[in-house]
């Protein structure tokens, strides 16, 4: 496996990137107008969050800080294993509880796959920064894993916002938007990360 080559960035600007890269997302999620219980009972918004919250805590650190590491059957784990967990636990929650995931007619995941491409792309391009020019094994492995994280890290926003936990709706607006940021990770992503020619690996 690969490690990053140097030079890493600083500590300072890599923190003021990834704060930049989520206060856009936080803004524009505040924007839509923040947090959305509607109906949604708090066992059930706290239920959730806690859930989700310790999935994307383990594809943050897999899909960010491991990320020049995952090849393989390592990176399907990650790709396929990501979406399936976070849509499960949503949707396994939702049925627990009293019209959780029942079906809302005005909302069919349009709104919520908008919000979670333009949120995820803003942490993205501040992880895709942070790392830039360091990762010369398997970079576009590596983009596809930290797409898979800043959609991860998207969810959590977006899941506060949306009420609706019917799969199809997860489906549309929430799990299609984090293979779409894989994709932009592993494409234009990839090339961002790998070094530029002439770079010395230390």
């Amino acid at each position: 496996m690969g490690d990053p080559v140097a030079p890493v960035r600083s500590r300072l600007e890599t923190t003021l990137t990834l704060l930049l890269g989520f206060g856009l997302a936080i803004g524009v999620f505040l924007y839509e107008g923040g947090f959305r219980g509607y109906d949604r009972s708090p066992e059930l918004v706290v239920a959730t969050l806690a859930g989700t919250l310790g999935i994307v805590s383990v594809v943050w650190y897999v899909g960010y800080i491991r990320a020049h590491e995952l090849t393989g059957w390592w990176l399907v784990a990650l790709l396929v294993g990501a979406p399936v967990l976070l849509f499960s636990w949503k949707v396994g929650i939702g049925a627990m509880f009293d019209g959780g995931d029942r079906w809302w007619p005005s909302k069919p995941g349009l709104k919520c796959l908008l919000l979670s491409t333009v949120d995820g792309c803003s942490i993205l391009a501040a992880l895709l920064v942070t790392r830039r020019g360091s990762i010369s094994d398997h970079p576009l492995a590596a983009g596809a894993a930290m797409g898979i994280a800043a959609g991860a890290l998207a969810w959590v926003l977006v899941d506060l916002w949306c009420p609706v936990g019917h799969p199809e709706h997860v489906l549309l607006g929430h799990v299609l938007p984090m293979l779409i940021l894989a994709a932009i990770g592993a494409w234009p992503g990839g090339r961002v990360l790998r070094p530029k020619p002439g770079s010395v690996e230390k």
